[in-house]
């Protein structure tokens, strides 16, 4: 084969490569775009997801809250009705009973201690509010 038949074989075969290189190339890239786009809609399902999830457990935590500050308050109502029947029917200064003493002293204390409770939670409850919109 003469010089010059070797050198324009070479460079025909040094294009075909090059033009295959170059469609396996553009086709990689078209992959991997199809690819980057299913991963993308994906993430976005789940972030979709997650906050959907995140309103409901503030929703809940929401409930939950208000349950307990019921749940306290009427504790508190039963407790100072209770209280105060018992003082009411019995005199503790005819009882010597030390404990009996000791819950009539710190039935002040007790309400005070649940009022600022009552007032803690009624804040969580507050903040929640501003939270969750």
């Amino acid at each position: 084969m003469a010089p010059h038949s070797q050198h324009v074989s070479s460079a025909s075969s040094a294009s075909s490569n090059s033009h295959t290189h170059h469609n396996h190339a553009v086709v990689a890239a078209a992959m991997n775009q199809g690819e980057m786009y299913g991963n993308l809609r994906r993430l976005h399902r789940s972030a979709r997801d997650l906050k959907q999830e995140v309103k409901v457990l503030r929703r809940l935590t929401q409930l939950q809250s208000m349950a307990m500050k019921d749940l306290v308050q009427d504790t508190y109502i039963k407790l100072r009705e209770a209280c105060m029947s018992y003082s009411t029917s019995q005199s503790v200064a005819q009882n010597n009973d030390p404990e009996l003493w000791r819950v009539a002293q710190d039935e002040d204390t007790f309400a005070k201690e649940l009022n600022d409770l009552l007032q803690t939670i009624g804040k969580l409850a507050s903040v929640l509010r501003l939270t969750s919109r």
